[in-house]
């Protein structure tokens, strides 16, 4: 480690719903959703029987939507084979879940070409690729400690007004280039922890001046509606990150950031940061109050622990950030060279300094108008400190241990299942090879027996296998096989042995099977002279 290298170890504690994009999602094909939590699995581990395979073979041979919809419907239908073989659980918005029962395997958009819009989809938050825990890539925070530097750099001058970004940075960074960069010499690692907590929620947006109808009352229309995931705010200090910032004192090689713009540690940046960030909280809040979209607990919470934490924020201890998805346009541009692009009706566009017309919020369902939450703010700490620590006492996390429990008992459950099934299968095989040792006796059976004697045991089993709940009449078949026998037994040589089997039928199954009426006495006369008596 350098000697001018300032390190510096901070507690990361989610003030608001994060989401931080990732290019990955939760497919419908690859997740259910069960009493509060969904289930995230890998398809190609479930146990399918041949039934289970054909059925999915013959699902994805249809093709297009109506495959997507089927394949949905087959693991919808093994949910809880799905839930015991799910490499992670994660709460969800009962909101979402009542939306996912009701859209599970039906069309909601068909589009031109034929094909349907999915409407499931979930949007993941990064994450570790084989744990699936949820993090805080370095590279949004120092993104956001960035964006407060250069507005510090630039102290709200209005000269480079409709500059592009990069030549923003060009003209605030003496060149922009990147061995000019003072922000080269800056390092953050990803935020982390061992035991994170996501939630899957709405992100719903929002007008932030109601629009009204001709008729002075509020319009109603429904904004858009994402479902994401997003690491849960109120985890206090659940996450940590390690910020080191080389100033390079001394040094003045030619081929370095200049010394006026690099930062002289993490002070200097903290500095920075909540100069830039607190004043937009602070007067995102007074919005909210107002507006009456966001919790109010939440809202004065948050106030009342920023202004017990004034010391650490004046110290640097305590730094504000905003990251991630919807922090808001006005939160991620400059004071005084802020040119947002505002859309309007008919193509139309203007361009605006102070920010968006709409703003995004985490919703417990996507109709939600009021007790949600904004997104992105995060606070950085050096230590637990109790305002933080009462600050996170009014907002209940989801309990990971209660979702470990049930993920544990999905896969019990999905174990026994498995060995009721093992142990059905040997049964179905012993079953099986007793049938089959079954047919072979009797075969050897008749192998043995004489042509005669075959006939005789043709017989016995079409009687046997007749079940009807009455007897059948004399002019059915049965009667016409037994007469068409005896007659060919009185009327030709026969062994012993298979008159006496005949007889015997004669005697006692064929009154059980055949309604005789005035047939018996001519049956048991001919069962007589069969037997010799």
């Amino acid at each position: 480690m350098t000697p001018w290298t300032d390190r510096t170890r901070l507690f990361v504690t989610p003030l608001s719903p994060l989401h931080i994009g990732c290019g990955a999602d939760f497919d419908p094909t690859e997740y259910v959703i069960s009493e509060g939590l969904l289930y995230k699995f890998d398809p190609s581990n479930l146990p399918l029987t041949d039934e289970d395979r054909q059925e999915l073979n013959g699902a994805v041979a249809l093709g297009g939507a109506k495959a997507l919809l089927r394949i949905q419907n087959f693991f919808h239908k093994r949910r809880k084979d799905c839930e015991g073989h799910a490499m992670l659980a994660i709460p969800v918005s009962k909101g979402l879940e009542s939306q996912y029962q009701l859209r599970i395997g039906q069309v909601a958009q068909f589009e031109p070409d034929g094909n349907f819009i999915s409407r499931l989809v979930i949007e993941r938050t990064a994450h570790h690729p084989h744990s699936g825990v949820p993090y805080l890539p370095g590279s949004g925070l120092k993104g956001a400690m960035r964006t407060a530097w250069l507005d510090r750099l630039n102290e709200g001058r209005t000269g480079l007004l409709n500059k592009r970004w990069s030549e923003l940075e060009t003209e605030l960074l003496s060149g922009g280039r990147f061995d000019k960069d003072p922000f080269r010499l800056v390092t953050v690692s990803d935020a982390s922890g061992s035991n994170i907590v996501s939630r899957i929620v709405f992100h719903t947006n929002h007008r932030k001046v109601p629009a009204v109808e001709r008729d002075g009352f509020p319009r109603t229309a429904q904004g858009l509606a994402v479902r994401r995931e997003c690491i849960a705010h109120g985890q206090i200090g659940a996450l940590s990150c390690e910020i080191a910032i080389d100033s390079l004192k001394g040094c003045d090689d030619p081929a370095t950031p200049a010394v006026g713009l690099r930062l002289k540690g993490w002070a200097d940046m903290a500095q920075a940061c909540n100069r830039y960030y607190l004043p937009r909280l602070r007067k995102e809040a007074e919005f909210f109050r107002n507006r009456g979209l966001v919790d109010r607990g939440w809202v004065s919470a948050t106030m009342d622990m920023l202004d017990r934490l004034k010391v650490q924020f004046d110290s640097g201890a305590a730094v504000l950030l905003r990251v991630g998805r919807h922090s808001g346009s006005e939160n991620i541009t400059l004071d005084g060279v802020r040119s947002i692009r505002i859309r309007r009706s008919k193509g139309e566009s203007e361009q605006s300094s102070t920010g968006g017309t709409t703003l995004w919020l985490a919703a417990e369902t996507e109709g939600d108008t009021s007790d949600m939450h904004p997104l992105g703010w995060v606070l950085l700490h050096r230590e637990l400190y109790d305002p933080v620590c009462h600050w996170g006492s009014f907002f209940k996390v989801p309990d990971l241990s209660m979702v470990h429990v049930a993920l544990s008992k999905a896969r019990e459950s999905a174990r026994e299942a498995a060995e009721q099934r093992r142990q059905k299968a040997l049964e179905n095989a012993r079953l099986e090879d007793e049938r089959k040792l079954q047919l072979m006796r009797e075969q050897e059976k008749l192998n043995a027996m004489s042509e005669n004697g075959r006939l005789v045991e043709a017989l016995r089993v079409a009687l046997s296998n007749y079940n009807a709940r009455r007897p059948q009449a004399v002019g059915g078949e049965l009667y016409q096989k037994t007469r068409s026998l005896i007659a060919i037994a009185e009327g030709g040589e026969w062994l012993e042995e298979d008159r006496r089997r005949l007889g015997e039928l004669l005697r006692e199954l064929v009154p059980q099977k055949i309604d005789l009426g005035g047939r018996a006495k001519e049956i048991k006369q001919a069962a007589n002279r069969l037997l010799g008596l």
